[in-house]
């Protein structure tokens, strides 16, 4: 786990080196990877495994810190950042499952 924050955590010397929107996208992003370990609620977390932007051991480590049982984690193979027609009807598949499980009365 401290691994995994040094390895997202922006130092000093280093952000007159990355784009604007590198830097801001590593701040969301530790924002999210220490919010996790206080989430008790359910959660499902759909990653594509050939995003060039953002490597799927990110949202594993994410998952992996989330306490709650109630989690999810779906690599959906060989789809990116922008999902594809394909890879969108089973990210629906998954996103219907979910929400029927969790938001019927």
């Amino acid at each position: 786990e401290e691994d995994m924050e040094a390895e997202l955590s922006v130092r000093p010397h280093s952000a007159v080196m990355l784009p604007l929107e590198s830097l801001y996208n590593s701040y969301l992003y530790m924002d999210a990877y220490r919010a996790a370990h206080f989430l008790h609620t359910p959660i499902c977390i759909v990653h594509g495994t050939a995003d060039t932007s953002i490597p799927c051991k990110y949202s594993q480590a994410i998952y992996d810190v989330i306490p709650t049982e109630d989690k999810q984690l779906h690599f959906i193979e060989g789809a990116g950042h922008v999902l594809t027609e394909d890879a969108c009807e089973t990210v629906n598949q998954i996103g219907l499952a979910w929400f029927d499980r969790w938001l019927k009365p």
